[in-house]
């Protein structure tokens, strides 16, 4: 089954009928007796790379506005905003919401244990095998699975690394939240963590408002001063912001994009600042394809053509299936005059993604001004 929208590539010049976002997979759970539902989005190029990456595990992907966005989300920051990820959609189509309740009657423990057995038991380990992976993952939810989520960072916040809890519906249990929060803080688990929370300002004054204001001075008392925490209030937003995921995202690598100041201070600059970040999050970061990209491209705007031509092959060297590379040395090429060479690595781009439009209609270009033979 996939799951997909109406429309048309933005990439691609040629109409479509589909755009396809993921497909469902099914995996045969023994912790939970029954066979799990799940969903993966790679990210662009994984197919042609064998770079690791970082995970993002989204609950309620059964929702396709839910998963669409987690989608849209990732591809755009994910170029140069954020580190590239493969999400992952967790779907609780299934009555699973109520095994997502820290405390489903009001008397610990619910379904919640069970559920987070099986996530570091059986699912997130089957992940890390069948993917690539760097050991760097992201647990968002929203809601009661956005309870969830928080329950997780406050029972094992050694599952995962940054914790994004839109509208978490604290209502339902805030004693055993804040009881929780206590024993963490006690035990300096917390540390190296990232926890963002959000609500709007149409949200559920009872389940959500009003309790995670409570939790939040909670925390602002109680924490210990390192740590890594932000309340978001999105006034014009309602019950699970729409914006969240992008919001904790771009909160929890604030300085991850390069500004246009270092790229030109060149690469060694450039590289240096994300051998900092690798240190920081303690996994390894180095600049995104499209930072190289853009820095090779300005350098032959400025006329810098044998300087971009020098990055272009640093470009290919890191990402050696990268259509950008081969279009920047295919650039260098056609302002040499040398036409063949650039039709050449124009074509090679196009090899890599039939769908790289810039190549493409630099060949159109050329073919047209070559004229008949």
């Amino acid at each position: 089954m996939i799951l997909f929208l109406f429309g048309a590539s933005v990439l691609s010049l040629e109409e479509k009928t589909e755009m396809t976002l993921g497909r469902f997979q099914s995996f045969p759970s023994k912790i939970l007796g029954e066979d799990f539902k799940y969903i993966v989005h790679l990210p662009e190029g994984y197919e042609r790379t064998t770079g690791k990456y970082p995970v993002l595990f989204v609950l309620n992907a059964h929702m396709k506005s839910t998963f669409a966005n987690a989608v849209a989300t990732v591809s755009r920051l994910g170029t140069e905003m954020i580190p590239a990820m493969i999400l992952v959609g967790l779907c609780n189509d299934t009555g699973r919401s109520r095994d997502t309740m820290p405390n489903e009657a009001g008397n610990e423990p619910g379904g919640a244990v069970l559920f987070l057995n099986f996530l570091t038991g059986e699912f997130v380990p089957f992940i890390d095998k069948t993917y690539r992976t760097k050991k760097f993952r992201i647990l968002a939810g929203q809601s009661n699975t956005g309870l969830f989520t928080l329950y997780v960072f406050l029972t094992e916040p050694q599952a995962f690394d940054g914790f994004i809890a839109a509208s978490p519906s604290l209502g339902w249990c805030l004693d055993l939240i804040k009881k929780r929060a206590k024993n963490l803080f006690q035990n300096g688990k917390w540390s190296g963590k990232f926890l963002y929370m959000n609500y709007g300002g149409k949200d559920y004054k009872e389940l959500c408002v009003d309790p995670i204001l409570e939790f939040d001075k909670y925390i602002k008392d109680a924490a210990p001063p390192k740590f890594k925490y932000h309340l978001e209030f999105l006034k014009m937003d309602g019950h699970v912001p729409l914006a969240s995921l992008n919001n904790g995202l771009l909160w929890m690598f604030p300085d991850f994009w390069v500004c246009d100041k270092m790229k030109a201070e060149g690469l060694a600059a450039v590289d240096n600042h994300f051998e900092k970040l690798s240190q920081r999050y303690g996994f390894d970061m180095e600049a995104p394809e499209e930072v190289l990209f853009s820095m090779s491209y300005d350098l032959l705007r400025q006329k810098k053509i044998d300087e971009s031509r020098a990055l272009g092959q640093t470009l290919l060297k890191r990402y050696p299936y990268s259509p950008r590379g081969w279009f920047v040395l295919a650039e260098y090429h056609r302002l040499q005059k040398d036409l063949d060479k650039a039709r050449e690595f124009y074509k090679k781009a196009l090899e890599i993604d039939p769908e790289f439009v810039p190549a493409k209609r630099r060949l159109e270009i050329i073919e047209r001004d070559k004229g008949p033979q």
